[in-house]
């Protein structure tokens, strides 16, 4: 006998008759959203939302956020409420000092002293950090200075050049972390094979518009470093370069560790597959998955760099990009 249909499960409070959830979330994006599109809705425009979703055998949590944005219309009778995670906060405060000659400016703080106090700016206090080098920023005589910029992307001005990664989790902390968008040798979370019924597709492409394989760095005055290494994706003795310019790298050894880190993300064959699958709450960026497929080439060990979640009648779709 065939097996029953699995049913859909959610725990989302404050909707009527809901249509479709829709969460995307990516590695380098700045926040994840959900779309909740219902009938009606009993909530508000800065509200705390959280919830679970999944099959109602298998469930999570899948999203923590804020309500940010609520459209209704007719003759549809259709509400959609967008929600952003934590992050919103970060991307929505300006850093803007009441007096242009005080900005905000720390001097000799590690980095993941110096992400806190930026996020704290913003409200943002439920913080964790896991970074496997201390770096000193604001050594010079002026420390590192942020004014008229997002708290965002002051944070992400540090960890860019760092190449770690800052992101806000599904229980709505946020982390500052080295996660590196290709597998190396982290732990594998799911195994997927084509023969599997629950994937429904899958592609590869491979590219080197994303390859870089030459890093120049410009810090204050006098202060400069460059990366460079072959790559086999390249004519021999060709080079692509990328280049990072900010004022608060300020001497030389930082801006020799830009260059080396980002080097090394940058210098490698653009890989990326993209699949759909039966839904698994559990699947989410910045964790690793083994594929086996022959025909595309696909076959390895990916990282997950997006992952987008559509509940609706149809059932719960997923539909991934793999990095490597």
């Amino acid at each position: 006998m065939p097996s029953a249909p699995k049913v859909l499960y959610h725990n989302i409070a404050g909707v009527t008759n809901l249509k479709s959830i829709t969460i995307m979330e990516s590695y380098n994006a700045a926040m994840s959203t959900a779309v909740i599109d219902c009938e009606s809705t009993t909530l508000s425009l800065g509200d705390s939302i959280s919830f679970n979703a999944g099959f109602s055998t298998s469930y999570g949590k899948m999203f923590t956020g804020y309500v940010r944005k609520i459209e209704q219309s007719l003759p549809e009778y259709r509400t959609q409420v967008i929600c952003e995670d934590e992050l919103a906060k970060a991307t929505d405060y300006f850093m803007a000092s009441n007096d242009p000659e005080k900005p905000f400016e720390r001097k000799n703080i590690l980095t993941e002293n110096l992400i806190h106090d930026i996020l704290e700016q913003a409200q943002i206090t439920n913080y964790a950090y896991s970074v496997p080098l201390s770096v000193t920023w604001g050594t010079g005589s002026k420390g590192v200075q942020f004014n008229l910029t997002t708290a965002y992307m002051a944070a992400r001005t540090i960890s860019d050049a760092l190449a770690w990664s800052i992101y806000a989790d599904r229980n709505g902390q946020v982390h500052l972390a080295d996660v590196k968008p290709y597998w190396t040798a982290e732990s594998i979370d799911f195994n997927w094979d084509l023969n599997d019924q629950n994937i429904l597709s899958i592609s590869h492409e491979r590219s080197t518009e994303n390859l870089r394989n030459r890093v120049v760095v410009y810090g204050v005055t006098g202060v400069q470093a460059q990366a460079s290494a072959s790559s086999s994706y390249l004519p021999a003795g060709f080079y692509k370069t990328a280049v990072i310019a900010s004022q608060i790298i300020d001497n030389n050894t930082l801006a020799q560790q830009t260059a080396d880190l980002n080097l090394t993300r940058f210098n490698r064959l653009t890989e990326k597959a993209m699949m759909a699958i039966e839904g698994d709450y559990t699947v989410e960026p910045r964790k690793f998955a083994t594929v086996t497929e022959s025909y595309t080439g696909i076959s390895g060990n990916w990282f997950i760099y997006q992952v987008e979640s559509k509940f609706d009648s149809s059932g719960f779709i997923q539909r991934i990009v793999l990095t490597k």
